[in-house]
């Protein structure tokens, strides 16, 4: 018997093609899981981590208004000293 011209039968192609329902379904029912798990994670995660910040937060505003501190009216100006070693009209560094 050939094999290369043998056509499946219609209750073989159903089969298959409810295998193949089957598997689709499957796949996307393990995704929405997974996706549902990963959310729920990444949830706990973010909550876990904002109360965190939240405690954190909580004690470094209490630390501030503890401490003393001044306000200072007058400031230090900086300068770019790099600018006195520079050339303007050939504006490449100047040769000593």
């Amino acid at each position: 018997m050939n094999r290369l011209n043998h056509r499946p039968s219609w209750l073989a192609r159903l089969g298959l093609s409810a295998g193949f329902v089957l598997a689709i379904a499957a796949g996307v029912v393990l995704s929405a899981v997974f996706f549902a798990l990963f959310s729920v994670m990444a949830l706990v995660f973010g909550g876990w981590l904002w109360w965190q910040t939240r405690r954190l937060r909580r004690q470094q505003r209490e630390a501030f208004i503890e401490t003393e501190y001044e306000v200072e009216t007058e400031y230090e100006v900086l300068e770019d000293r790099r600018l006195e070693k520079m050339d303007f009209e050939k504006k490449r560094p100047r040769q000593e």
